[in-house]
């Protein structure tokens, strides 16, 4: 695979006894500050993600970046990229595994406490407000997400992906927070679930003229008016059930 120099990703196809068909390099600093350590691991694990999903991989591995000769504190390395993995998974419908050396206990041990945490807090409470959310005192709908959020770049990749020759710019991406939307979500998906076995979600884009925006993001879409403002996509107001609605400029 040709590499761009510029890239923050070097991409080799995998030889020998890798079981693996290509694997990633990317540029990683480690930091003895918390805050800019945990940043870096999300960007780290974003865009690791985002570059399998736009090769169409359906699998990735991770090692414990950092843990070792860097002596990166083992537990917030294994918290922070097992929640950005968990919810970047979803997102884009990739399968992630960490791997672990056998001789290296004290990593796998955290490792395996956090995924079980993930997932006991998962089903002890399936509407947990997800973690991108933000606390507004003004309780805020509509928040504008920073370009340089592994958030926006989801949403972006996966846009473009769908929608490239039908949008010519993007001026601004807001993430919609209406928690009564979300409740119903899970409770759909749940149900979904369970009566058919697998997973039936979709993501899909509705177009409509500005002044229609506050209507959907207040009352969600009316099935009445289908047709009348999305006219090239009819089919797309089925987005009322999606847990994560985004109003893309």
């Amino acid at each position: 695979m040709k590499n761009n120099h510029n890239s923050p990703v070097i991409s080799i196809k995998a030889q020998g006894t890798i079981c693996s068909k290509f694997v990633y390099f990317l540029r990683w600093k480690p930091s003895k500050n918390t805050s800019v350590l945990v940043e870096s691991l999300k960007k780290f694990v974003g865009i690791a993600i985002r570059m399998a999903f736009i090769h169409k991989h359906k699998t990735i591995a991770f090692p414990a970046i950092g843990c070792g000769y860097h002596r990166c504190p083992i537990d917030c390395v294994a918290e922070t990229m097992i929640k950005e993995a968990a919810h970047l998974s979803k997102c884009y419908g990739i399968s992630v595994s960490f791997i672990i050396l056998s001789e290296k206990t004290d990593m796998y041990n955290e490792f395996e406490k956090q995924m079980k945490c993930l997932i006991t807090n998962s089903e002890l409470n399936p509407y947990t407000i997800p973690s991108t959310w933000e606390k507004s005192s003004e309780n805020k709908m509509r928040i504008q997400l920073s370009t340089a959020s592994n958030e926006y770049k989801t949403v972006l990749t996966g846009f473009e992906q769908t929608m490239k020759t039908k949008c010519t710019q993007i001026i601004r991406i807001e993430r919609i927070q209406n928690k009564s939307w979300y409740i119903q979500y899970i409770a759909h998906k749940q149900n979904f679930k369970e009566r058919l076995n697998k997973d039936t979600e979709k993501i899909l884009y509705h177009g409509c003229p500005g002044h229609v925006v506050d209507s959907i993001i207040q009352r969600c879409f009316d099935r009445s008016f289908a047709g009348t403002h999305g006219k090239s996509y009819p089919y797309f107001f089925y987005l009322q059930i999606t847990w994560k609605l985004f109003m893309i400029f």
